[in-house]
């Protein structure tokens, strides 16, 4: 059976990672039962079945994804594998010492237990420990990094350098920085090779996975119902793994905004990565609040992204969150702002795709109030690539009813009605993002904002800054 096309478009990710073979998933044409129900089939849902299934082989698990596995989020991420470090901050404010050095730890350890995991699974996922470069491009950026490395250090945590001018540029490709800090326990990988990795690891341990089934009604009772177009799976248990399509949920739609992320893409050009030195090189992050990343490839090209350009209505996911000539314009223009030497590099692709984001950057573990039985696990906020085996221990935990050290982690929380009701909190996005875009311009040049641009700017979410 050949595997179907995806109905979303592409990205370069899974272009690559589609041309290897695949074991093909059927769509969901019949009324079955499971032990467990999966909705989503990305870093989430795989990992959750893997982990379900490593400590309970005996439960039956069915995946269900609306497109292919790896088509949402998962599979169009820019590939950076990092830690919590950046949070230590809030999370000292808001659970003290310990709980904080334990949630960095295992957001650490999460990256290693990925790199075991696809060494022992055979996923070449093109893991790469060669760190993060978290740079400023203007001295009113410079030391944007001073209080989460002041809390890793009163936390005992963190693998991190300090970087002046020359060694900032050096570690970056030539990024334009004053100065940088370096967090050697971050990775790069492809997103779309391991998410579809994870894939064939789940079919190899058992575990049913269809695509091209959207769930389009999910009853809440015992046991609950998953109808799709065709079919529909009785279970005793639920989890919701879908990323930004989260917000469509009732109890949970207003515990998470959804936001664009954009990425464009050169084509290889090793002889340049390795003119920069680059070959093997860090992610590279400015310190802008609308973040701005670029990374190199092992193929030899380079990436660049920059996410919120774009928020969501509602619950809604529409085809715009895809692709945009327009976003992918804004995102070269600020790639030729922050490497001025690449100013000949071609940029021949480029996708989309949408995110969900929590008011503090965290993400949000549960069950559904009076639900027990139906668990969720949302708000990746873009770091979701490691820290997603956590959530998944946590689900697994609270699905299986496990009083342990992930279903009591303080991110399990019950749902927060933290961003204000629709179409305020679409007409308020587009303020906030407009002033967000007006006090990074100024804050590039160095200049200072005024007052009311900086009031609405700190209405957003941080970026990569933690304050």
């Amino acid at each position: 059976m050949e595997q179907e096309p995806m109905k979303r478009p592409s990205s370069l990710w899974l272009d690559q990672a589609l041309d290897a073979p695949s074991t093909p998933c059927p769509r969901l044409a019949q009324n079955i039962t499971a032990d467990v129900a999966i909705i989503g089939g990305g870093y989430v849902g795989l990992w959750t079945a893997i982990e379900l299934n490593a400590r309970r082989p005996d439960l039956s698990i069915t995946i269900l994804e609306s497109d292919i596995c790896g088509s949402g989020a998962s599979g169009r991420n820019g590939g950076y594998v990092l830690s919590w470090w950046t949070k230590a901050p809030s999370l000292l404010a808001m659970w003290g010492e310990e709980v904080a050095r334990d949630l960095i730890l295992k957001s650490e350890a999460a990256i290693t237990q990925l790199d075991d995991f696809c060494k022992q699974e055979g996923i070449d996922a093109e893991f790469i420990r060669s760190g993060w470069v978290w740079g400023a491009a203007s001295q009113s950026h410079n030391g944007a990094w001073e209080s989460g490395m002041q809390a890793c250090a009163k936390l005992g945590v963190g693998n991190l350098e300090l970087l002046d001018e020359a060694g900032a540029q050096r570690k970056s490709g030539g990024a334009d920085f004053r100065a940088a800090i370096l967090d050697l326990t971050a990775a790069l990988i492809h997103p779309g090779k391991l998410v579809r990795g994870l894939r064939e690891a789940a079919l190899r341990r058992g575990i049913q996975i269809f695509e091209h089934s959207p769930v389009e009604h999910l009853r809440r009772g015992r046991p609950a119902v998953l109808k799709t177009h065709q079919g529909s799976v009785a279970a005793k248990r639920v989890a919701i793994a879908t990323n930004a399509w989260a917000a469509s949920v009732r109890e949970l739609s207003r515990s998470i905004a959804v936001v664009s992320s954009d990425i464009i893409a050169s084509p290889p050009v090793p002889d340049l990565l390795a003119k920069l030195g680059w070959q093997d090189g860090a992610g590279v992050n400015d310190s802008q609040q609308m973040v701005h990343y670029v990374r190199p490839t092992r193929d030899g090209r380079i990436l660049a992204g920059k996410g919120g350009l774009a928020s969501g209505f509602g619950g809604n996911v529409t085809d715009v969150m895809f692709s945009n000539e327009r976003r992918a314009g804004i995102v070269e223009d600020k790639f030729r702002q922050l490497y001025p030497g690449l100013g000949g590099l071609q940029m021949n692709s480029h996708w989309s795709g949408p995110v969900d984001r929590s008011a503090d950057g965290l993400p949000i573990i549960g069950t559904l109030p009076g639900h027990d039985h139906i668990a969720y696990a949302i708000g990746w906020s873009g770091n979701g690539v490691g820290p997603s085996q956590i959530g998944s221990k946590a689900v697994a935990s609270l699905l299986l009813g496990e009083k342990d050290e992930w279903s009591t982690l303080p991110i399990v929380r019950a749902p927060p009605k933290s961003m204000p009701p629709e179409p305020i909190r679409y007409i308020g996005s587009h303020v906030v993002r407009t002033a967000v875009r007006m006090r990074d311009t100024a804050l590039a040049q160095d200049k200072l904002p005024n007052a009311l641009v900086n009031a609405i700017a700190d209405l957003a979410p941080r970026g990569v800054e933690d304050k």
